[in-house]
């Protein structure tokens, strides 16, 4: 079986293309990219000045950012120290690579939440469905091509993936290689927590002591204040580990009343 893994990681581009823009002295096409994203703070410091900064300053910038906006939801999930510190432990160091652009793709091929993947785990979820998966996007070939091409000739005014688009041409209908969205089943995930309750003293991760309940708590909390799609998908990756656990764990006797 063919999966479409690594589309996004290869064929995207990084966001670091303005700063690229930006240091090659093409500043109307900098103008013009700006303009589509409205010239917000996230894009100027994430897409431009952590390209250019060295990384000292980078995470001087972060650290501030961090202590002035406080936890994000994210950090339900990234907020550990020992994770974050694994994760940074397998970054690449950025000299050595003609651009930020190049260091970042790099660095997104190479992440451990997605090298892992590849570490036997499709191997063993092809053993149980009799099926023997290939990942043509991480064709070494088709890997060091698409390195090789700058991130303004995969991504522009807000448009991604441009090289695959255009390799796709009298190939795919033009509906389907020209569209820019993806199925969002963000609506339907809320509306079922809603009718959910998330009690952090009832769920087996939290009496099993592998999650705080305080975690869950705030969490409800930050959902019940201002919902997003972030609250709802950490609730909903919440609401899969709890009925995992109780399936492959005896849970402490009364949690299923």
């Amino acid at each position: 079986m063919l999966t479409g893994i690594g589309g996004d990681e290869v064929t995207q581009g990084s966001p670091y293309y303005l700063a690229a823009l930006l240091t090659s002295g093409r500043w109307l096409g900098l103008a013009k990219e700006l303009k589509r994203y409205r010239f917000s703070r996230h894009v100027l410091w994430f897409w431009i000045m952590e390209a250019i900064l060295p990384e000292w300053a980078c995470k001087l910038g972060r650290q501030f950012i961090d202590w002035a906006r406080g936890p994000s939801e994210a950090s339900f999930f990234f907020g550990s120290k020992e994770q974050v510190a694994w994760i940074k432990g397998h970054q690449l160091p950025r000299r050595g690579f003609p651009s930020a652009s190049a260091w970042h793709e790099a660095s997104v091929l190479t992440h451990p939440t997605i090298s892992l993947a590849f570490e036997g785990g499709w191997d063993a979820l092809g053993r149980h469905g009799v099926l023997e998966f290939r990942h043509p996007f991480y064709d070494a070939r088709l890997v060091e091509f698409l390195l090789s091409v700058p991130s303004e000739e995969k991504r522009r005014q807000g448009t991604t993936k441009l090289i695959l688009r255009e390799a796709m041409k009298n190939v795919l209908p033009e509906a389907l290689r020209l569209r820019t969205g993806k199925a969002e089943f963000s609506p339907m995930i809320a509306s079922r927590l809603d009718s959910m309750t998330f009690d952090p003293g009832s769920l087996t991760l939290t009496r099993s002591g592998l999650l705080s309940p305080n975690r869950v708590a705030n969490m409800n909390a930050r959902r019940a204040a201002q919902p997003s799609p972030l609250s709802a998908l950490v609730l909903w990756h919440l609401a899969a580990l709890e009925i995992w656990h109780r399936l492959h764990f005896k849970p402490p006797i009364g949690d299923y009343s």
